[in-house]
Formats: C-alpha cells, structure tokens, sequence
C-alpha cells in the first residue's frame, strides 16, 4: 500500500471516497465488492469528465483506499472495487463496525459502556462564582 500524503489528496478523491462509502451503507454491507456505475458516480461527486473520473479512481488504488477488481469497459458495465478496510476496523455478524479503542467515551456493540468511558468527577476542578460587577 502506498501512503499519500495530507497534500496530495484533493476534493475529488474525498468525495468519490464516501460515494464509495455511501453505496455500500445502502446495500448494508453485504457484500465486499460492489459495482460502481461510472455515470452515475459522476454525476453524485460533481466529475465531469471520465478521463479525471478514471484517474481518480485509479489514484484511490494507488492510495491503498480501495481496490479495482475490474474496471469498466463500456458505459453498460460498472467498475467492480471494493472498500479496503484498515486495521481500525473490523468485521462482526457482516457488519463493520469502528475500533473507538480504550479512551473512547464511545458504547461497544452491546450498548454497555467502556470502562474508561465514565466521569471522575473527584478529578475535577472547584468551581468558582463568576464576579458579574462589571
């Protein structure tokens, strides 16, 4: 995987990104790779032409973000990619789910709070009366 720095991803890669993102929150996460129909990719992200549309996607790749499983080769069949999880993740009852991590104020999937997650209130300051005479 190649890593990327902050400067070298633009708009265009951000938004194609969570377009990806936002075709698999509708099929629920089903299935690993997805079809990607360039049209109407292009028309959800702003891109007009396929030539940058291409690049881009290609570019994600290259990013380690996604993989093509195959690209298109006409404008009746959608580019197979798939979604690359990162070790941030991981994968239960076909579902993904965020790795928060210990310092989380965040709930695991049970709906039980983290350990860490509750407040010290011992730890915390006195409060002080504001002087409001001004």
């Amino acid at each position: 995987m190649v890593e990327a720095s902050q400067n070298e991803f633009k708009p265009a890669h951000i938004a194609l990104y969570f377009w990806i993102c936002q075709l698999n929150n509708k099929i629920g996460w089903d299935r690993p790779i997805i079809g990607l129909p360039t049209s109407i990719a292009m028309k959800m992200t702003g891109m007009r032409d396929r030539r940058f549309y291409r690049r881009i996607l290609t570019e994600l790749d290259s990013f380690g973000l996604i993989r093509i499983v195959k690209l298109s080769t006409n404008q009746y069949i959608a580019t197979q990619v798939e979604l690359l999880l990162t070790e941030n993740t991981h994968v239960s009852n076909n579902r993904t789910e965020p790795y928060y991590g210990n310092n989380s104020r965040a709930t695991d999937s049970n709906n039980e709070s983290n350990a860490s997650s509750e407040w010290d209130d011992d730890s915390l300051p006195p409060m002080e009366p504001i002087d409001e005479s001004d």
